[in-house]
């Protein structure tokens, strides 16, 4: 159960999109 690197990979595609001005915070 690799969820560190699932952790990992999901924080770096949400990096990119949270600071996406694309998403109506």
């Amino acid at each position: 159960m690799p969820l560190e690197l699932t952790q990992s990979r999901v924080q770096k595609i949400w990096v990119p999109v949270d600071h996406r001005p694309s998403l109506p915070r």
